[in-house]
């Protein structure tokens, strides 16, 4: 049998396929270079934009608070009344309801009190803010 190619043109094809194989792997290295050189590129001036756009809020913002004006704290003042909630009852007796209750004093009378106990005022301080 006989060889279709001879050992000239066998050793032809297998340079020219070398030369093939390497054209296509620096063809290969050269676009995933230039890819990445184009991405990076890209995101630079993305986060350049980003950049610029957030020191132009900052000094949007600072424009705005220096235009803002400046509140001064007032003076206040503070107003007390005295209030009479409830007064209290004498020692010893207290009416609730109309009724009347006997002291277990010293002494052994034991007469039910009629009169009304007097009382005393109880003051109670309200604080105010004055408004």
């Amino acid at each position: 049998m006989t060889s279709p190619l001879t050992p000239r043109q066998r050793n032809r094809s297998r340079h020219v396929l070398n030369a093939a194989t390497g054209l296509l792997t620096a063809a290969t290295v050269a676009s995933v270079g230039i890819a990445s050189g184009l991405a990076a590129s890209a995101t630079k001036d993305s986060q350049d934009a980003k950049r610029a756009a957030k020191a132009q809020a900052a000094e949007a913002a600072a424009s705005a608070a220096a235009a803002e004006p400046v509140r001064a704290q007032r003076p206040t003042k503070t107003i007390v009344t005295t209030k009479v909630v409830a007064s209290a009852s004498r020692s010893g007796t207290a009416s609730l309801g109309g009724g009347t209750v006997r002291s277990s004093s010293s002494s052994t009378s034991t007469r039910a009190s009629t009169k009304p106990a007097v009382t005393k005022p109880v003051k109670v301080v309200v604080p105010s803010t004055g408004s």
